[in-house]
């Protein structure tokens, strides 16, 4: 597990984590910003189900409420979770459909969703959208992966629901994450919920690329102390952090370097390599691979990757060849205060605009990261 989002009920808490979760009913009406560089926003789909068996509202306005919140510049949004149908017995009473039927459902929604921001934003949604796999039985989990289809692109990012009720149950957890890894190992699976009876199975930190959890609030009013406090919060993510050295609250990465015209191999083997030495989030842009249209696509390559680098903390430049688009990375990387370390070989002819526009030039990833980690420590 790479990314611990610790749930916070008062959004002003926020600001004391690099990375948090906050119900959509918390910030729907809110206008100042947040201190949080990374806001998972929750969908409050489960209040919403348990209390109506439904969504009293159309999908347009959490699409809204979203648009709202970024342009205004009031949650750095990490990611946005779909409004879906759990599947748990219960929910199923409450609502009197069938497991299929919450699964074509959470579809439909996940789907108008993309539409309805697609629509405000005219043009793609400047930050992730995360569908959520929805199911009770592994088998489930499975028809309902199949079922989207070609909407879960490779790495993507994709919560698993109805699992925070079976905490007690680590076995059943694990057999629904084995089973969408083994179908779909390129998944960045996300656990909604998570307690830490179900963390400190090391199989399922495996499994998981990142998880959520307010468990800490429940555990402090039930031991008479203050389940409001982020004080608490802190005392719950550093008990993860100690089952994962490592886990986030750590910094976000962005692989710069060439694209156009490259290989497969030069643009995914440095990067994918790269990947395996960052603790912390990644943001890559060959998951969008715009190469051989990007004359139709110039647009959207250029605000995305913008995006992404306002997103990160950390540039990590892989300078094997000179690139207008990683020199411009680097310029926009800089002007927004972020670290820069730049991969080099030894004889490289370095640029002076390059020298004062990073912090590092290094010879190797390992040392780049090792640099990184202490920069930004």
């Amino acid at each position: 597990m790479r990314e611990f989002f610790v749930g916070i009920h008062q959004p002003v808490d926020t600001k004391h984590f690099p990375l948090a979760c906050v119900s959509i009913h918390r910030v729907e009406k809110r206008k100042k910003p947040l201190g949080c560089k990374r806001v998972l926003i929750d969908s409050g789909a489960f209040m919403k189900l348990s209390l109506h068996g439904c969504y009293p509202e159309p999908v347009e306005v959490y699409a809204c409420q979203l648009h709202r919140l970024h342009t205004k510049g009031v949650v750095r949004i990490a990611a946005a979770v779909a409004q879906d149908y759990m599947c748990e017995p219960f929910m199923l009473a409450k609502t009197g459909l069938t497991v299929a039927e919450h699964q074509r459902l959470t579809i439909e929604r996940y789907d108008a969703l993309l539409a309805a921001l697609r629509d405000l934003f005219d043009g793609p949604t400047p930050f992730p959208i995360m569908p959520v796999l929805q199911g009770f039985t592994p088998e489930e989990y499975i028809v309902h992966l199949r079922a989207y289809g070609d909407r879960l692109a490779p790495g993507m990012w994709v919560g698993v629901g109805s699992v925070c009720k079976r905490q007690g149950d680590p076995a059943a957890i694990l057999a629904v994450l084995r089973a969408i890894k083994a179908e779909r190992p390129d998944l960045r699976l996300h656990g909604f919920g998570v307690k830490l009876t179900a963390l400190k199975n090391a199989e399922i930190r495996g499994l998981l690329h990142s998880a959520d959890s307010m468990a800490w609030s429940f555990s402090a009013r039930k031991q008479g102390r203050d389940g409001n406090s982020w004080r608490e919060a802190l005392a719950f993510v550093r008990k993860v952090q100690s089952l994962t050295p490592g886990v986030t609250n750590m910094k976000t990465l962005y692989l710069c370097g060439p694209i156009n015209g490259c290989t497969d191999a030069e643009c995914t083997d440095w990067r994918e390599y790269a990947k395996t030495l960052w603790a912390g989030a990644v943001l890559d842009p060959m998951c969008r691979d715009y190469r051989g249209i990007e004359d139709a696509a110039w647009r959207d390559i250029v605000e995305l990757d913008k995006i992404d680098v306002t997103n990160a903390d950390v540039l990590l430049v892989n300078y094997d060849k000179p690139s207008v688009g990683t020199s411009m990375e680097i310029l926009y990387a800089w002007e927004r205060g972020k670290l820069v370390v730049v991969v080099a070989a030894p004889d490289a002819r370095i640029s002076p605009w390059l020298r004062y526009h990073s912090h590092r030039i290094v010879h190797s990833f390992a040392e780049a990261v090792q640099v990184a980690e202490q920069l930004v420590a």
